[in-house]
């Protein structure tokens, strides 16, 4: 480790904490790895032993099926995210000496942006 610490110009222990953290999140993600892999077997299993069944018209099959179907989506990173439409609005309002009060609403800078008027 010391000449990987002369090439970098830094300390042996230095080399050492980094590697060991290197390591460490390479075995976390290899240990990641196994446990979907072996999730996504017995996934497999469940929705075999269902599939037959839940073509022949059983309800019950057919939402073993489905759940198996979208545990393994959800595992697999298969779903599109969700997109949510958040609207919000505020106002801000100040005294000036020449104006009583001045409020800027949010909603009213955004439609003019868009070219559309609230008048």
């Amino acid at each position: 480790m010391s000449a990987i610490a002369d090439m970098l110009d830094t300390k042996s222990s230095t080399v050492k904490n980094t590697l060991s953290s290197a390591y460490k999140k390479l075995h976390q993600e290899h240990e990641a790895l196994e446990a979907r892999t072996l999730e996504l077997e017995r996934l497999d299993e469940v929705q075999a032993s269902y599939y037959e069944v839940a073509l022949d018209g059983d309800p019950k099959a057919a939402e073993v099926v489905f759940k198996a179907m979208d545990r393994r989506a959800k595992l697999l990173g298969l779903d599109a995210p969700e997109q949510k439409k958040v609207e919000t609005s505020f106002a801000i309002k100040w005294m000036d000496d020449e104006d009583e009060s001045l409020i800027i609403d949010a909603n009213l800078i955004e439609e003019k942006k868009n070219g559309k008027s609230t008048s």
